[in-house]
């Protein structure tokens, strides 16, 4: 039987780039009678979209369309077939663990994955702070810390959204005027007691007019009790900072 018309089926199928497909070919009479026992080659127009083994499986590689053909003596048919972007499944975000300090930054990184977990790129994604009062974000993912408390950064690309939680610790402050430092005057090495809020904090340092403390010989949060370095004459600040800040005693501190 000679071989008048050449069909694929499906027709016109539309896959996503890494997915697959088996086409079919049959080949028909003059009649429209199926011939049986037909060898096909086939081939595709463009490889780098959408490539065809011996078999018929075309393998998406590349968005845009390409034309798969299955020949037998002489005789073709073709399937137009589409290749897609998978759309985004997942979204991630990615940055340092730890707190934020007020006025401090840091980089968040997005990965965007399709539903068999392939890293998806050049995709379009929308920033938000839910609240930017805490910490802003940029439009490239910078966070910035602005005030003490705790929010979420959250990323948005083709309806599916990602979230990171920050916090933003406070930093440590002096009580109400008059009553930060007491005594309000006194020796080298005498202890004094500083009265204030948030004073514990990594890397815990206290100050003279610049000049640090030679030992801080206990802290809480509301209380530290330090000795008065040397170094320095009449009245000055005192500072305490702390890695999520510093506060600076409005009551000066006089050296006898």
């Amino acid at each position: 039987m000679v071989v008048a018309s050449v069909n694929i089926s499906p027709s016109e199928p539309a896959l996503l780039v890494g997915s697959q497909v088996a086409l079919t070919a049959t080949s028909r009479d003059g009649s429209g009678g199926i011939v049986t026992g037909t060898l096909f080659s086939w081939s595709s127009s463009n490889n780098a979209i959408a490539s065809v083994t011996a078999d018929g499986i075309v393998m998406a590689n590349a968005v845009g369309t390409t034309r798969i053909t299955a020949s037998s003596s002489g005789v073709s048919g073709t399937s137009f077939v589409t290749v897609n972007e998978p759309p985004v499944a997942s979204v991630q975000l990615v940055g340092p663990a730890g707190l934020l300090p007020i006025g401090s930054a840091f980089q968040l990184t997005v990965i965007l994955r399709d539903g068999t977990g392939n890293i998806l790129a050049g995709r379009s994604v929308v920033w938000l702070s839910t609240n930017p009062g805490i910490a802003t974000v940029s439009s490239g993912g910078l966070v910035t810390a602005q005030a003490e408390g705790q929010t979420s950064i959250a990323v948005t690309s083709e309806g599916k959204t990602g979230e990171f939680n920050v916090e933003v610790p406070a930093p440590p402050r002096f009580a109400s005027s008059g009553l930060e430092v007491s005594p309000g005057a006194g020796s080298v090495n005498q202890q004094i007691t500083l009265n204030g809020t948030n004073f514990t904090g990594p890397n815990l340092r206290v100050s003279f007019g610049g000049i640090p403390a030679p030992s801080i010989d206990s802290a809480t949060p509301t209380e530290i009790i330090v000795r008065v370095p040397s170094g320095f004459s009449g009245s000055v600040s005192i500072t305490v900072s702390n890695d999520y800040g510093s506060t600076t005693a409005d009551q000066l501190f006089t050296l006898f």
